[in-house]
């Protein structure tokens, strides 16, 4: 794995400690693993992520562990598999919150499980934050979620200075039709305003 990809991944579960910690702050210190979920599609359309995801989290927890832990505890990940289902998402939630006391979760790769966990994360009051989930395909916000990507918005500006520099007077927007696709055509559109360009079509694909 690159650098880059551990980097993000470091930080994550380092966010993810802060937050756990204010809830172990509260309790008897032992000498107990801190226990935290990962829930990853590790089967179904997303495997290729959900597995880059889980060996950025092993690296980290490795790393955090070789320097001794936090506190003198060490750092253990419950894995579970969403298998890319927003059903086996909740399943999975509720596993972890009432097998393992969990002091927070790492999942909702993509925004459909992404949206299906938040409203079981607030019921669980377990803290769930996401590597890649985009904060723009977001139903809703909570006090139990975070997202460490930047939204999707954030690029505008960039692909506005790419048509220009390369002249463009006509383009094709073609999206999927989901939110993470709702989200890239609303950008899309906006870095076209005021350049003197036509949207000939925008085409809109099935969602998987």
């Amino acid at each position: 794995m690159s650098n880059i990809s551990k980097t993000i991944f470091f930080t994550l579960v380092v966010v993810i400690l802060v937050i756990a910690g204010f809830k172990l702050s509260n309790k008897t210190q032992n000498e107990e693993p801190i226990i935290i979920g990962a829930i990853l599609p590790q089967t179904g359309i997303a495997a290729i992520v959900g597995e880059t995801e889980r060996q950025g989290i092993e690296l980290a927890v490795k790393e955090i562990n070789d320097e001794g832990g936090v506190d003198g505890r060490m750092f253990r990940v419950a894995f579970e598999d969403d298998r890319t289902d927003p059903k086996e998402t909740v399943t999975a939630i509720r596993k972890l919150t009432s097998t393992q006391d969990v002091s927070a979760i790492i999942g909702g790769t993509w925004d459909f499980l992404a949206n299906a966990a938040i409203p079981v994360a607030e019921a669980e009051q377990v803290v769930l934050i996401s590597p890649s989930a985009l904060p723009d395909t977001l139903e809703k916000e909570s006090p139990y979620y975070f997202v460490t990507h930047s939204p999707v918005s954030s690029v505008e500006s960039a692909v506005k200075r790419w048509l220009i520099s390369n002249n463009t007077k006509r383009v094709v927007l073609m999206s999927v039709n989901n939110l993470w696709g709702q989200a890239h055509l609303k950008t899309f559109r906006k870095a076209t305003e005021g350049q003197g360009i036509t949207i000939l079509k925008e085409i809109v694909v099935p969602q998987f």
